[in-house]
């Protein structure tokens, strides 16, 4: 018989792949012959970290295995971002079956890296694998994670690219240490974002060449994702929805309207409530979206906002083992019978479950943009355009919105943003009655450019009685990405152009009183990288590299271009 207030160890355990790697990981479980259902995890954030998690699954029940994935921290072999989780993840899960402390009952749990790993894992479907938690993951690295509207995602992937180095201190420890002299300030504090201080980091990387004779501190990889600027074949592997069909086991998707991630948690919850691989499959999808930044599941504060005493009634550790105690135990606990989507809606700061996910209810509304700065449901007749420069030495700064936490993220009052001149902002009257916008936002805007490329953002705002305007939601294309991020497509200065933006979704009680704003400009930096406005590769480099140039951009308001939001509205 188990003992739950005792708790085995063992802290090094290699795992052979069938290649002959090994992989390390450690095991907390109850005292007691078991056997037990295990709960996994594969990191390559260092497994030692997780100590305090194996303990508290070990009290509750469940053995614990935590694993460094290929090549980081104790494992063996060669790291490169998700190429081998699918064997591995696989191979790790049936070594686990096979040990006299495991029931047979196996699941995988989660955030980040750490739930894109589960979604690689699932389509080799291993025998044993029995449920997964992927939270804050995307459905496409392509899509979701290295771009955003053909737009590269500086600020992330930098920081996080960092974050990878410092492991690499040990395999290459000289190199390393000139590599990354200097380089702390890719973390952002919120004073500096707040005060408009832009890191020397990101300024350097906003045109430069990518390349360095030793990788990129130590990650060789990251130099071929980066000559992969247009979707297609190589980024096949690390996009799940066509992989949907082929993953047989219930998820809980879990994710954050402020997270970087937030659009591909909502697409692989839908993607596999539509396509996974039986009936039981699809009914068993769940999806959890609360109002939080990158990993910070279980916090009342996001950005500058308090959401409530609400939002903690999600507790983290007491949702992963409802779940557990449900699909690896077989307790009925309410779990397969509880509405599939569980949402908290900002503004309200309430949690509501639903059916499905786009809401069936939903009405699609257009919300005009005007030339003379208003916005609502009248369409234009033949408002006259509106011009900005957008100069790509001085591009709007981040402030807030779905990131990780190299910067701040979250909602953040846009005052600091108001002098700006290459913002057109557009908002509408004071609500005579609670709005609620929930689903998937798009924005269509009609623009022209005196450059060869350039880019449009668009970004919707609660803007209280108070004059404080919170971000709910972004979004960019690059103009030679506008017909699909397969290949891109010339712009030819003065020609207007439908930009269809996508913001990703949110849930957002607009109260009675506040207004809705949509803000429209050309850089969001250092969230995306700055567009050169030259037409040239973004990473051109040599004698040949044109430099920066300033561009004219027009927003057009008339009839036979309107520019809109679009904003699915939920009748109350």
């Amino acid at each position: 018989m188990a003992d739950l207030t005792q708790v085995v160890s063992e802290e090094r355990i290699n795992i052979p792949m069938r290649d002959g790697t090994l992989l390390a990981a450690s095991v907390a479980r109850p005292a007691g012959a078991g056997p037990f259902p295990v709960v996994l995890t594969r990191t390559p954030y260092d497994r030692t970290n997780q100590a305090l998690a194996g303990e508290m699954w070990a009290k509750a029940g469940y053995a614990f295995v935590r694993q460094d994935v290929r090549g980081r921290n104790d494992s063996d072999g060669e790291f490169y971002p998700f190429r081998d989780d699918a064997r591995d993840g696989y191979d790790t899960i049936e070594w686990i079956a096979a040990q006299s402390w495991c029931d047979g009952h196996i699941g995988t749990t989660g955030a980040s890296h750490v739930g894109t790993v589960q979604y690689l894992a699932a389509p080799t479907r291993p025998p044993h694998f029995t449920a997964a938690i992927p939270e804050f993951a995307p459905v496409s690295v392509y899509h979701r994670w290295w771009y955003q509207g053909g737009a590269f995602r500086i600020g992330f992937n930098l920081a996080w690219l960092i974050l990878l180095a410092n492991d690499n201190l040990k395999h290459y420890p000289k190199r390393m240490a000139k590599l990354l002299k200097d380089r702390a300030d890719v973390w952002v504090t919120p004073e500096q974002m707040l005060n408009l201080e832009v890191t020397p980091f990101f300024r350097e990387w906003a045109f430069r060449e990518y390349e360095t004779t030793d990788g990129v501190f130590g990650n060789e990889w990251f130099t071929e994702f980066m000559e992969h600027p247009n979707d297609g074949p190589f980024w096949q592997n690390y996009n799940f929805t066509g992989q949907h069909a082929e993953m047989d086991i219930p998820m809980l998707h879990v994710g954050g309207w402020y997270d970087t991630f937030c659009q591909g948690t909502i697409d692989s919850y839908t993607g596999m409530r539509a396509n996974g691989r039986s009936p039981e499959t699809r009914a068993g999808q769940r999806l959890i979206m609360g109002p939080w930044r990158h990993v910070n599941w279980g916090m009342r504060d996001v950005g500058e906002l308090d959401f409530g005493d609400d939002l903690l009634k999600v507790n983290p550790f007491e949702v992963r083992k409802r779940w557990y105690d449900h699909w690896l135990r077989g307790i009925d606990n309410g779990t397969a019978s509880e509405k599939p989507v569980q949402i908290f809606v900002m503004g309200e700061n309430a949690w509501r479950g639903e059916d499905e996910w786009p809401l069936a209810r939903t009405q699609s509304t257009n919300f005009f943009l005007h030339s003379d700065g208003t916005l609502d449901e009248r369409a234009p007749t033949n408002e006259p355009p509106k011009s900005f420069e957008f100069d790509p030495a001085d591009p709007v700064v981040t402030l807030g919105g779905c990131e990780w936490v190299n910067y701040p993220c979250g909602p953040f009052d846009h005052a600091p943003l108001d002098s700006r001149s290459d913002i057109l902002r557009f908002h509408t009257a004071p609500l005579d009655e609670d709005t609620e916008v929930t689903g998937q936002v798009f924005a269509h805007i009609w623009a022209s450019s005196s450059a060869r490329n350039t880019d449009i953002t668009a970004k919707l705002l609660d803007v209280h009685p108070d004059g404080k305007a919170y971000n709910i939601c972004d979004g960019i294309l690059r103009g030679t990405f506008r017909e699909g991020d397969q290949s891109q497509v010339p712009m030819e200065p003065g020609t207007a152009y439908e930009f269809a933006i996508d913001l990703w979704s949110t849930s957002q009680l607009f109260r009675k009183g506040h207004r809705i704003r949509v803000d429209i400009s050309s850089s969001n930096f250092p969230r995306f990288d700055v567009n050169p406005n030259t037409g040239a590769s973004l990473f051109a480099a040599g004698p040949n590299r044109e430099e920066p140039v300033v561009a004219e951009n027009t927003i057009y308001f008339d009839s036979a271009r309107p520019s809109r939001i679009v904003l699915p509205i939920i009748p109350r």
